[in-house]
């Protein structure tokens, strides 16, 4: 498919290509405009919840480490470590901490943005870029996750850039070497479920394409990611957080929660289901 669309580019004139490629301009633009709008208006709100991650930024910040009491053991009360990480920067800097991730979250917001724009016109030409760009613009909660100050907008974009490398992957295009198990051990430490979402990538990868450098990257991704996981078990004394035992403690409250999800995401699951059923779609839709 690439090289039909290298072939019917090489076939254009290079005078019309700035005449077909300034729809797609103006529409990118106008979708930004948007995006920049709806950041703004929801620029006031921060998360409650998003004050135990930056707790737990200051304290490291401070040299106490991921703690939130500087006295008796240690209790991990958060599950976005490579957030916690990123906050105590911002503490070290002195930027106040709601600021620092409003900015972070504003920028990782426009890469999503701009991934989804070149991505869509690629695959899918206006309708493409419409669509994949439009429904992210105009998901009223995109704005909340970006200023809350929360991990939100950061998985987003690094999983985003995860399906990006796999739809490369089944078209056939060489990955470079790091990337893979660099995104798989960073999605992993955002959220730790970020590591089952990236890991049928990674291994897709290293079935379709193989070589020397990407099995040492993935080792060494996994002697990181082991490392990680052993330090937390000693340093906090479980096997996972604490707010695992917490919120799944009680079955009745995680089952509302996924069945008010479940509805409001059912379109979206609808329309990745329906790709299953065309074969040109299948391997798609499976990603």
């Amino acid at each position: 498919m690439t090289a039909v669309h290298a072939d019917i580019d090489s076939t254009v004139p290079e005078a019309d290509r700035p005449k077909r490629t300034l729809p797609a301009l103006l529409a990118s633009l106008g979708l930004l405009v948007v995006f920049l709008a709806g950041a703004w208006a929801a620029w006031f709100f921060t998360i409650d919840d998003a004050f135990i991650s930056f707790r737990y930024s200051a304290n490291l910040a401070a040299g106490h480490g991921p703690v939130w009491n500087l006295q008796g053991p240690p209790v991990e009360g958060f599950t976005n470590f490579a957030w916690v990480v990123w906050g105590a920067l911002g503490s070290v800097l002195g930027v106040a901490l709601p600021l620092f991730t409003k900015l972070t979250s504003l920028v990782l917001g426009l890469l999503t943005l701009a991934m989804l724009l070149r991505e869509g016109h690629r695959r899918g030409g206006m309708l493409g870029l419409l669509v994949g760009a439009g429904a992210y613009v105009v998901f009223l909660p995109t704005y909340f996750h970006i200023t809350g100050g929360l991990e939100t907008a950061a998985f987003a974009a690094v999983l985003l850039r995860v399906v990006v490398l796999g739809l490369r992957v089944l078209d056939g295009t060489q990955l470079r070497a790091w990337e893979p198990p660099v995104l798989l051990v960073l999605l992993g430490m955002i959220r730790p479920e970020g590591a089952l979402a990236a890991l049928p990538v990674v291994l897709w990868w290293l079935v379709r394409q193989r070589g020397r450098a990407q099995w040492l990257w993935t080792g060494a991704a996994a002697l990181v990611g082991a490392g990680y996981f052993v330090w937390r078990w000693q340093f906090y004394g479980q096997l996972l957080p604490n707010t695992f035992y917490v919120k799944f403690g009680n079955l009745s409250l995680g089952w509302i929660w996924t069945k008010h999800t479940t509805l409001v995401l059912l379109p979206l699951l609808l329309l990745t289901l329906s790709l299953l059923f065309r074969r040109a779609t299948r391997a798609v839709g499976v990603l």
